[in-house]
């Protein structure tokens, strides 16, 4: 028994030395490998980046070469008097009288518009509540006649609209605006004006020439006498 107690302790002795050796030469060859890092360059990290195009593929995109880059001088003098010589042709062209047959055309043209547009009819008048033509407007029927019959053989239509003042009922007005129409038509026609060529609409009094605030009858009744009316256009 006493035998096996002295050869534990012995064990145990020899095994705490093991153990403390092996401490000592782990810590020296640490040391060992940090005095020899403190002599090693730590490396610099450099980010690599690939170019975009390889030298070999650069050609490809070249579109224009040193030679088509050559600017030719003589070329460009050439453009300009080129150029200088057809802006004197056109100026030259525009200085040129108009040919008289040319200038003809534009005047038949002209007077061909006019005659479309500048027509000259006269408003035929009628009295309060009435749809015959007076006496008094009979001078005017013939000239508004002339006129008719030059449009008429421009193959043009003539129309008469007939108009009333603001008295009385629309219904009313607008039967009576009617009547001053066809009463004017039929004075063209007996002039030799083409009844086919005549077209007769009433209005009432919804295209009034005047106004008034008159309250008066017999006063409202004289202010608004150019309204009642009769006038002729070109369709």
């Amino acid at each position: 028994m006493n035998k096996l107690m002295a050869f534990a302790v012995i064990s145990a002795i020899f095994i705490s030395g093991c153990a403390k050796k092996d401490k000592k030469d782990a810590k020296a060859k640490q040391s060992k490998f940090l005095a020899q890092d403190d002599t090693r360059e730590v490396p610099i990290y450099t980010e690599e980046s690939e170019a975009l195009l390889a030298d070999a593929t650069v050609s490809d995109f070249a579109f224009v070469d040193d030679e088509d880059a050559f600017v030719d001088e003589a070329s460009i003098e050439h453009e300009k008097v080129a150029m200088a010589d057809s802006l004197e042709n056109d100026l030259a062209d525009e200085a040129l009288p108009m040919a008289p047959e040319a200038m003809n055309e534009s005047s038949d043209l002209l007077v061909s518009l006019d005659s479309e547009v500048d027509w000259d009819f006269e408003n035929v008048q009628f009295g309060f509540n009435k749809n015959n033509v007076n006496k008094d407007q009979l001078e005017t029927i013939k000239s508004n006649v002339l006129q008719a019959k030059k449009a008429v053989e421009q193959g043009k239509e003539v129309v008469v609209s007939g108009h009333t003042c603001q008295i009385g009922s629309a219904t009313y007005n607008l039967a009576l605006s009617q009547k001053r129409a066809e009463a004017v038509k039929k004075e063209l026609i007996k002039e030799g004006v083409p009844s086919d060529s005549i077209k007769t609409i009433g209005k009432g009094y919804e295209s009034p020439l005047v106004w008034t605030n008159a309250t008066d009858r017999a006063t409202k009744i004289k202010e608004l006498s150019v309204n009642r009316r009769a006038e002729i256009v070109v369709n």
